[in-house]
């Protein structure tokens, strides 16, 4: 029901119709090609094929259609951007959900309109309050930035809000859901009093709870309390800021994450608008939870891949950091470490101007490198290099891409003024001592794997271009060698089926050499993927003879394989 839906959506409006409504594009070929717009990038390298009504990106990897474009560049999970685009279009979305889905649409509903009559509640409080509003002022918030981010006040007293909401018509046990009141020995109260209230939205602008900052200096509460969680506010996927600052991250191609709510209203107000808070909660290093709910990291992947950590200058918040950033290294981000100067946190450092907060974005370090000066300059020598290990590596291990770690281990080397292959083999030893050794089969090998990819990228070619008897030909070919695990193969390969043909398409503008070089690199893949299996003979039959067994077989596949790649 869903997928005919998807289906309508997509016959009313063409890749190239829908991307052309946020990027420019330009022919290449029998596609369409542009400045990717998920990585900084100076020539094109992202891909549109209106005859596969697909997209796909030779710079970093993104690909997909209508619903993964506009869902990616504007941070919607599936359902948002199927509602968004099924609008655009006017397709009704039928109402297939089962009762309880509907039952949870509902309730999010009505806390969503809690939420929103809350906010309004506060703001004009705060408007009423001296005491709030010139305590904001002293904090150095201007109106503009209050009214940007909707701040408000809840005034002292135990049940204003609870009273004001009961008179438009909410439950109280609507409002305790909503996170708003407690429940209390006799009766039911306000959870945030004599507070400055800063609400959390979502992407698209909607209030889905709140942080209350106390007035009172004198108070035995805390300084900060959220709200609860519910179906709204769920706090490993919540970022204070974030609706303000989605379109400065998509032109930035960065994001600066603090840790609270002034941090991010003071930098906004200097007019750095790319940042966001983490609010106190600790990143996942994953893009999803174990209950498949995207996290704050895969939030921000949605709009950036670069995060600049700027916490607070005391132990405390180089531990913040430090934990920040070997997550977000792990989830497969380039990060950087900024070391606040002139002030203790970021809301102190940008009331002293724009101009200081731009200086210490270009000073910022790649993490690794910060926390390798920071550890030098805090630790003894004999504990600097014990730490290397603790500390360093597994920073560096969490780097995917192998070229990326080696450089980065060049960098450390030239840092602390040890030779290069030493740091390559203390890293090396450790990688050893902590991670498991995989051991791979023949076809399992990297460069035979990219070899057979793009083999496959040729069939999928000829297969697409209904060149029938190249297609029966290469296929057969294949098969030759691969032998029984063909359709494994062709199967596990097919999912980056796009991404192949696009890589072929853009090689090859012409016909008239696809068929030879086609040959040529099966030939090459046929001889690589024999001497590995070759080698791998070899060693059973060492194996075989020191067990003492039989091992015609094996030396006849030998000979075999031998006359083959001869």
């Amino acid at each position: 029901m869903k997928r005919a839906v998807v289906e309508e959506i997509k016959s009313r409006l063409t890749i190239l119709d829908c991307i052309e409504q946020y990027i420019k594009v330009e022919k290449a070929g029998k596609n369409y090609r542009a400045l990717c717009p998920f990585h900084s990038e100076k020539s094109p390298s992202f891909y549109i094929s209106p005859e596969r009504d697909s997209y796909y990106c030779f710079g970093c990897g993104k690909k997909g259609d209508i619903f993964s474009f506009v869902g990616e560049y504007e941070g919607l999970d599936f359902k948002s951007t199927l509602k968004q685009l099924a609008e655009k279009t006017n397709v009704t979305i039928p109402d297939y959900s089962t009762a309880v889905s509907v039952q949870t649409n509902d309730i999010k509903k009505r806390l969503y309109d809690i939420l929103e009559d809350a906010t309004c509640f506060y703001e004009a409080e705060l408007k009423k309050s001296t005491d709030a509003t010139e305590y904001l002022k002293k904090r150095g918030l201007h109106k503009e930035t209050m009214d940007q981010y909707r701040i408000g006040y809840a005034k002292a007293g135990w049940d204003n809000l609870k009273l004001y909401l009961e008179k438009k018509g909410y439950t109280t046990a609507d409002i305790e859901e909503a996170g708003l009141i407690k429940q209390g020995q006799y009766k039911s109260y306000d959870r945030f009093r004599n507070r400055i209230m800063f609400p959390f939205m979502d992407t698209t602008g909607r209030v889905i709870g709140f942080s209350g900052r106390t007035i009172d200096p004198d108070t035995q509460e805390a300084k900060y309390i959220n709200s609860p969680e519910n179906l709204l506010f769920i706090k490993n996927k919540i970022l204070y800021g974030l609706y303000q600052a989605k379109d400065a991250i998509r032109k930035t191609k960065s994001v600066i994450v603090v840790e609270g709510q002034m941090d991010v209203l003071m930098t906004a107000q200097s007019g750095i608008g790319h940042v966001v808070a983490s609010s106190g909660t600790a990143f996942s290093g994953d893009s999803y939870d174990t209950a498949g709910m995207i996290t704050q990291l895969g939030i921000i992947k949605r709009f950036t891949d670069t995060i600049y950590l700027a916490f607070d200058n005391d132990r405390a918040g180089i531990k913040a950091m430090y934990s920040a950033t070997i997550q977000a290294l792990g989830a497969g981000f380039t990060v950087y470490c900024i070391q606040i100067h002139g002030g203790k946190d970021m809301a102190e450092l940008a009331m002293t101007g724009k101009d200081h907060v731009i200086r210490l974005l270009k000073e910022a370090k790649e993490a690794i490198l910060f926390f390798v000066e920071y550890l030098k300059s805090h630790t003894s020598e004999k504990v600097f290099y014990k730490s290397m290990s603790e500390k360093i590596w597994p920073l560096v291990a969490e780097i995917t891409n192998s070229i990326e770690q080696s450089h980065m281990l060049t960098q450390i080397a030239s840092k602390i003024a040890i030779p290069e292959i030493t740091v390559h083999d203390d890293f090396r030893k450790y990688t050893i001592d902590k991670r498991p050794d995989k051991a791979s089969t023949p076809i399992e090998a990297k460069n035979t794997t990219t070899l057979l990819d793009t083999i496959f990228g040729f069939l999928f070619f000829f297969e697409s271009t209904g060149a029938v008897p190249d297609y029966e030909m290469y296929e057969q070919k294949i098969k030759q060698i691969v032998g029984d695990r063909y359709d494994e193969l062709k199967e596990e390969i097919e999912k980056n089926k796009d991404a192949l043909l696009f890589l072929v398409e853009k090689t090859y503008t012409s016909k008239d050499t696809i068929t030879k070089d086609s040959l040529f690199i099966l030939d090459t893949f046929e001889k690589d993927y024999y001497k590995q299996k070759l080698e791998k003979l070899k060693n059973d039959i060492k194996q075989d003879e020191l067990l003492g067994l039989d091992t015609v077989d094996k030396l006849q596949e030998v000979a075999l394989i031998t006359k083959k790649i001869s």
